[in-house]
């Protein structure tokens, strides 16, 4: 199944499992291939699965029922996935982030209905600022009631650990030496979801948080100038 797509990638990734055994693998619909989802469920990987819609293509109008419909279908041709991405980067704040929770929340449905489970969110790095949360709220709520998960994206440069426990801007005078070791640590690109996980303790809930995306790219402020 989609063998001409793949290649030799089918070799390269049951190679990867076999050495790695990662506890979860991602694919997107470009490459939902059956053999090698097959392989590493065997192999003990929960499987995460992501319908790739253009950026102004992901409604949160009525016609977000057409979206949840189409990744609803997915999920029925590809039963070995798990867990299923909602929209990717929308809505990150305002009063179209509340509107996005409601749309979750019937994802979330939809997704209990065939037996699957749901990753709302998928916030890119450097966002939701603590203070939109509050417009998620019913959302998280939900999810963590019934065993969904938060998807969240966490980039950062020129290190990994920028913005993250004491490495930050300071004033032009960035600090990159702490290795971000302490538990508590934050951040404001990778473990930004501790800064979340705040917020959600004084409502009391939590939440299972999955880092969607995640690799050294380009953010700013950042030492050392732009890049990728």
């Amino acid at each position: 199944n989609n063998l001409p797509a793949w290649g030799q990638d089918v070799v390269r990734f049951k190679a990867y499992v076999e050495r790695v055994r990662p506890p979860m693998v991602k694919f997107i619909d470009t490459g939902f291939n059956d053999d090698a989802i097959a392989y590493a469920v065997a192999r003990g990987s929960s499987v995460v699965g992501r319908i790739v819609f253009d950026d102004g293509d992901q409604p949160i109008d009525n016609d977000a029922k057409r979206k949840i419909a189409k990744i609803v279908e997915s999920a029925r041709k590809h039963p070995l996935i798990d867990w299923w991405e909602f929209y990717n980067e929308a809505y990150e704040k305002g009063d179209e982030m509340a509107k996005y929770g409601e749309r979750s929340i019937e994802f979330m449905q939809a997704m209990e209905a065939i037996g699957k489970k749901a990753l709302i969110g998928g916030f890119s790095t450097g966002t939701p600022d603590e203070s939109q949360w509050p417009r998620f709220r019913p959302a998280v709520e939900y999810a963590w009631r019934n065993g969904h998960g938060i998807c969240v994206h966490q980039y950062s440069a020129p290190d990994m650990r920028y913005m993250a426990g004491l490495n930050q801007w300071n004033n032009e005078n960035p600090r990159l030496n702490d290795p971000v070791l302490d538990p508590k640590a934050e951040g404001w690109h990778t473990l930004r979801h501790r800064k979340a996980l705040k917020v959600f303790e004084a409502w009391g809930v939590s939440a299972r948080f999955f880092i969607g995306e995640s690799g050294n790219d380009d953010i700013q402020q950042r030492p050392g100038g732009p890049g990728k």
